[in-house]
């Protein structure tokens, strides 16, 4: 189902008019999926939601120039080889070879490469902004049902506080 007909299906679970009702107006239904979906995607690792880029590191620091949005780094690449991930005192204390660290808005790697180099990042992506009525969630077509209970529970707990 594409945005606007999840829109639809959470109306017609809840009986509410296209013409929408105090709080479950087209915008509160949107936000109410949107909230739904990001539960979902954060009970678990799912697959749909795994995926891979190539960034670059700079060789004047060793910095990623730019991150991708992501909720969890699966691993880090370079010329096929994996790179362990460290945690930040570990990073900084330089005590292995061939690491790299999060630093919250870019990766960084030890050592400093000599040149700028390439790496392949696998991940765990957040589901994207449906923007458009013909946008459609990553969540697979089975999970539909479930993503419309979740935006309904989202949307009645909204309605029952303005009681």
């Amino acid at each position: 189902m594409n945005s606007a007909e999840l829109r639809a299906a959470v109306r017609a679970r809840n009986g509410i008019a296209t013409t929408g009702e105090g709080l479950a107006g087209h915008t509160d239904i949107d936000e109410a999926i949107v909230a739904a979906l990001s539960d979902i995607a954060g009970e678990h690792r799912w697959p749909w939601l795994a995926t891979s880029t190539t960034i670059t590191f700079q060789a004047s620091d060793g910095k990623s120039a730019s991150l991708p949005a992501f909720t969890q780094i699966r691993a880090l690449e370079i010329g096929e080889a994996p790179v362990p991930s460290v945690s930040l005192d570990e990073f900084l204390h330089r005590d292995r070879l061939y690491v790299y660290a999060d630093l919250g808005d870019a990766l960084a790697i030890y050592p400093t490469p000599e040149n700028d180099t390439s790496a392949t990042l696998y991940f765990f992506q957040p589901e994207p902004a449906l923007e458009t009525d013909e946008s459609s969630p990553l969540l697979p077509e089975a999970w539909h049902r479930v993503l419309v209970a979740r935006a309904s529970y989202h949307l009645n707990a909204r309605r029952g506080r303005s009681d």
